[in-house]
């Protein structure tokens, strides 16, 4: 498994480690991990992941972290933005592209 690290302060959410080398088309295989600060405290916190398309597929966050839909792996980019949601309180994010490398036989 391969933990892809994102930060989110506030508002803003930014890649933190090299996401080089992701090729399209896995499976079960991309984790999204995700840095939050204090302001995400008592949230609970969801993932919307965006293909090629803009098609939507939604991860609750499970102690930070969540799987990358395989639904948003096979093209050349997905995106990934947040939504925290308590009592009284919702913060969205800004979303962030993630690029993805042709696969061997060329699709993708």
């Amino acid at each position: 498994m391969r933990d892809l690290v994102f930060r989110a302060e506030g508002m803003r959410l930014s890649r933190v480690e090299g996401f080089g080398g992701i090729v399209a088309g896995s499976s079960g295989y991309l984790r999204a991990v995700f840095e939050l600060s204090p302001d995400y405290e008592g949230c609970e916190v969801i993932a919307s992941f965006y293909d090629a398309a803009g098609r939507n597929y939604a991860e609750l966050l499970d102690d930070g972290a969540c799987p990358v839909p395989s639904e948003v792996t096979g093209g050349r980019l997905w995106k990934v933005a947040l939504v925290a949601v308590a009592e009284g309180l919702r913060i969205n994010t800004n979303s962030v592209i993630v690029r993805q490398e042709a696969r061997p036989d060329g699709n993708a």
